[in-house]
This record gives structure tokens, sequence and C-alpha cells, in this order.
């Protein structure tokens, strides 16, 4: 019986540990919470739909977005640089700009993809596939048509 009171002390402090960790999993959402209602609040979303008319304005906002978020010159803000290696952001970063690109863009990005998100140009690949628009009624009946 002597081994007992050491296992019941593990289970007990696995416990805690597992407490915590469900404490800390509730605050975060909390915390991303908040941030979806503070900017919310802050700003009068205006979406934007990309469009081969509206890349340029797609890109500068993106570009905006990330040095503001990261407080940095827009000037360092390229595609190819990466959201925390070369620009200085860490995860949380990239998960306000995740929530704050969704609002701007009426977007719904999952974790799964916002994890593969590493770079600017992923920011606006995956805005530039999202938001393409549906091709006219005429095209799509024509091609209903073609598969038949």
């Amino acid at each position: 019986m002597k081994w007992f009171k050491p296992v019941k002390q593990i289970k007990k402090f696995f416990n805690k540990v597992d407490g915590y960790f469900k404490k800390v999993d509730a605050y975060l959402n909390k915390i991303k919470e908040a941030i979806k209602s503070e900017f919310t609040h802050k700003v009068r979303i205006q979406t934007i739909k990309y469009s081969p008319e509206t890349h340029d304005v797609v890109v500068a906002k993106v570009v905006e977005m990330i040095s503001d978020e990261l407080n940095i010159p827009k000037s360092q803000v390229v595609p190819e640089a990466d959201l925390i290696e070369d620009l200085g952001g860490d995860s949380l970063d990239v998960a306000d700009l995740v929530v704050k690109f969704e609002y701007v863009f009426d977007l719904v990005i999952n974790d799964d993809t916002a994890a593969e998100i590493v770079t600017v140009q992923d920011f606006l690949d995956y805005i530039k596939n999202q938001t393409k628009e549906d091709p006219p009624e005429e095209e799509q009946t024509q091609e209903n048509q073609t598969e038949k």
C-alpha cells in the first residue's frame, strides 16, 4: 500500500494540471471574443471582396493591416516576408490578423488554414482564392450543359 499514496498524489497533480489547461483554454476563447468585439466596435467594417478590379485595394489593405498590427513600416511588408521571422510578429499577432482579416474580407479562416499562413503572400493568396466571385449564371449554365 506504500505505492498507493504516490499514485494518488500523481493523479491529483495531473487533475490539477488538466484544470489549469481548461482554464487557459477558456481564457484564450474569452480573449478571442474580446478582440472580435473590440475590433467591430472600433471600426465600422466595410468588407472588401477580391476581384481583378480590387486587387490593388486588397493588397494595400493587407499591407496596412499587417503594418499596423506589427508596428512596422509598410515598406517592410512585402509578399515574400515571413510574418514571424522577417517581420517580428508572434503567433498571437498572426491570430489577431486572422480575426481581423475574417471581418474585413468577409472570410472564415479555420485553425488548420491559419496555421499554414506564414507569409504575407499566403494571406493574399487565401483572400484571392476565397473571395472569387461566382461566374455569371450564363457561364454556369453553359458549363453544366457541356458536362452532360
